[in-house]
Order: C-alpha cells, then structure tokens, then sequence
C-alpha cells in the first residue's frame, strides 16, 4: 500500500487513523465492509489511542508503555493496510470513492504489466477461538508444500468468502501469506467455506484454489 496517504508522525497518524476508521464507518455500505470488519478496526484504533495516549505522558512514560504504543501501531497499521487493499481491489467500488477518502486509486501506470498470476495458491484454514479463522497460502514448489519467493506478478492474496446459503462470494485482499478474519457473536456455528488466488498489482485473479470448509468458533 503506498505510504503517501499516511503521515508519518505519531500524533498525526493516529489522528488520521481515527478518521479513516470515521470514514470507513461512515460509507461502509458503499464501501462493501462488514461488520466484522468494522468492529475489527474499532477495537484496534481504540488500543492505538490508548497506548499512544497513555505514553504521550512525560511524567509516566516508561519503555513499557513505548513497547505498548509500537505494539499497536503495528497491529493497527498492518490492519488498515490490509483493508485498503481489499477496496482498491474491490471493483465494485468506484475510483472516485477512493479518491475522495484520500486513498489509492486503481489508475495504474503506462509501463509494461504482469501478467495474471499463473500458480494455484496452497490454503490451509485453521479455526480457532474467539471468532477467529487464521489462513495461510504457500507455493507448492516440486509436488511439496513450501513457501518460497513469490513470482514478480504474486503481488498480493485475494480471499473469497462465503456463510452456507449464501449466493455469492465476498472478497478481501492482503499482501500478507497469513490472513486473519474475524466474525461476529453472530456467525459463530455458521460454517464458512474459503478459497485464494494470486493477484498481480491490476488486482487480476490467477488460478483459485480448492475450497476449504471450517466452522465458526
């Protein structure tokens, strides 16, 4: 994700964190987020501006509470950079939309571009407590199961989600070959199948994977 949108001073980070968290409240519907999603964000921005809060106190500070604001400004960081990728990759949302929240947009450059990515993903899914299912993708490289650099086109991860029941897919991206998601009170028993595809920098699917099946917890 390109770290122009961000500042780079805590003070002002933070700030913006809190209104893109606003923003993404705000237009959640026309920007296709979930509820998970946003209770996700909301719990994140609020322990950022805790820590950051509790160590912008001279008297108080301590390399505890320095160690606690960088825990989660990267928590954080790492969250929202996931989920910019996820709506720049969003077709469904317009440029303009993007743009007017002050983040990137999908207008790519003139130079020559990847191609589609051509392997098919290893998913494996793990459901643990707390609403949470861990995903994990690897190259398989010599008929074996192992992670290895990805190709210059495997810019990033796409994740398709689905409850039983449901019609259509939902689609988050990640630049990251572990992804968590988190769901509500709501979703837990709900069974949820998952699969994963290789995206260039356009944001074009290779290959999806097999569809992996696990339950809410």
């Amino acid at each position: 994700m390109p770290r122009k949108t961000q500042p780079t001073k805590d003070s002002e980070w933070i700030a913006w964190a809190q209104k893109f968290n606003t923003d993404c409240t705000t237009n959640a519907t026309a920007l296709k987020l979930t509820t998970a999603q946003l209770q996700a964000m909301g719990i994140l921005v609020y322990d950022a501006k805790t820590a950051y809060d509790a160590n912008s106190v001279r008297g108080s500070r301590t390399h505890a509470t320095v160690a606690a604001k960088n825990a989660a400004f990267k928590a954080l960081r790492a969250h929202i950079s996931a989920l910019i990728l996820t709506l720049v990759g969003n077709e469904a949302i317009p440029n303009e939309l993007l743009d007017s929240l002050g983040l990137p947009t999908r207008i790519h450059t003139s130079h020559e571009p990847k191609p589609a990515p051509s392997h098919t993903p290893d998913l494996k899914v793990e459901s643990g407590q707390h609403h949470v299912v861990d995903a994990y993708v690897s190259n398989p490289q010599h008929g074996q199961a192992t992670t290895y650099a990805r190709a210059p086109e495997e810019h990033s991860i796409a994740i398709r989600l689905k409850f039983e029941g449901e019609e259509g897919w939902r689609e988050q991206h990640s630049s990251r070959l572990h992804t968590r998601l988190i769901f509500t009170d709501a979703e837990v028993g709900k069974r949820l199948s998952i699969q994963a595809a290789w995206t260039n920098a356009r944001f074009e699917h290779g290959p999806w994977s097999d569809v992996v099946t696990v339950i809410i917890n």
